[in-house]
């Protein structure tokens, strides 16, 4: 059995064997390193969606052996009905979602697409062949796991560093495209000479932003910050809430929060986050910090209805739109409720 693999929650971190756990990284705007207390996984174990789980490389391979085998009609203890309950789609992905939405041929050197979600599974083709895969992250950790079930390749990779880095997902993406195509003995099209620049140099997609990610804030209080105020949503992400006054403007993104701040240029429509993660074990300055950027537009009526928020240090642009559903319609229409309630009690009792 997998028997070095656990829920962190069952497990006291500081008891266990030195030297047997990858030491966690965060890395800082500035680029310096902070290391990241192991105890730290403790409290972050019971959050995630899948449990805090922490295994080994040899554990990982037994695991996938075991998924292959099945898929193959080999002695395992899962089954192939199983396997179909994780892997069958049950949603589709939009296309212009994440990154791989600008690695479809012919820009692509190979054919890749990511088109579904199945039971915690990312579902797509690569190089013609069904391919299953998905990531796991805590802090300073960024894991992902790989089936192409048709040729019994599974590829299992781990890093070091910034789970909500777009720059984690592109090292083990590459990772595991140059594993698959020395493994079905394909040209290999990633290169001692091209790895390190991947996905530069394919990207064609209009979508990504070409601003510079760290803006200087404007100090002071942010003008009629009510503009801005609202529940705003896109539906494959939690929804944004702002709220606040002029001089505390806050951001609420699911576990995520963050002061919201003026970004020092000429519209007074494009605002910072000093986004704070659910557990900072380090006690990072708001300076090191994680950041989003906001940018709001005004339709021809005057009113702002569509804002894009770029993400952390990624480039990708995501567009939300505001919820009719607002705090403050919210609130009148809990007051109509209640009148009509009591207006209602009244005619009863008269």
């Amino acid at each position: 059995g997998m028997d070095e693999s656990f829920f962190v929650s069952d497990k006291e971190m500081d008891t266990l064997p030195k030297g047997k756990i990858a030491v966690p990284y965060h890395e800082g705007p500035d680029g310096s390193l902070y290391r990241i207390p192991i105890s730290t996984l403790k409290l972050i174990g019971p959050q995630n969606p899948a449990g805090g789980i922490m295994s080994t490389t040899g554990d990982m391979v037994k695991f996938m052996k075991a998924v292959l085998n099945a898929y193959s009609n080999k002695t395992s203890p899962f089954s192939k009905d199983i396997l179909k309950k994780i892997w069958d789609p049950v949603s589709v992905i939009e296309y212009d979602y994440g990154p791989t939405k600008d690695m479809d041929r012919p820009t692509f050197p190979v054919s890749f697409t990511q088109k579904g979600y199945g039971g915690g599974t990312f579902t797509g083709f690569y190089r013609g062949y069904p391919i299953y895969f998905h990531g796991g992250s805590s802090h300073g950790h960024f894991s992902y796991l790989t089936f192409l079930p048709a040729k019994e390749i599974g590829i299992f990779s781990v890093l070091s560093g910034n789970q909500l880095e777009n720059d984690c997902f592109y090292i083990q993406q590459a990772i595991w495209m140059y594993a698959l195509d020395l493994f079905l003995e394909d040209e290999q099209w990633l290169t001692e000479e091209n790895v390190c620049k991947f996905p530069e140099g394919w990207l064609v997609n209009s979508g990504r932003s070409t601003d510079p990610f760290e803006r200087t804030i404007k100090e002071g209080p942010i003008p009629n910050s009510e503009r801005f105020i609202g529940t705003w949503v896109r539906p494959e992400f939690a929804d944004i809430i702002l709220n606040g006054t002029d001089d505390d403007f806050k951001f609420k993104m699911n576990a995520y929060n963050g002061t919201v701040y003026l970004a020092d240029d000429d519209t007074g429509m494009t605002f910072v986050v000093v986004v704070n993660q659910p557990i900072d074990a380090i006690g990072l300055p708001n300076s090191l910090k994680s950041r989003a950027t906001l940018k709001f537009t005004e339709n021809r009526q005057g009113k702002i209805d569509q804002m894009q928020l770029t993400m952390f240090s990624t480039s990708e642009i995501y567009e939300f739109t505001r919820s009719s559903s607002t705090p403050l319609l919210h609130q009148y229409c809990l007051i109509l409720l209640l009148i009509l309630m009591y207006s209602n009690t009244l005619l009863h009792i008269a």
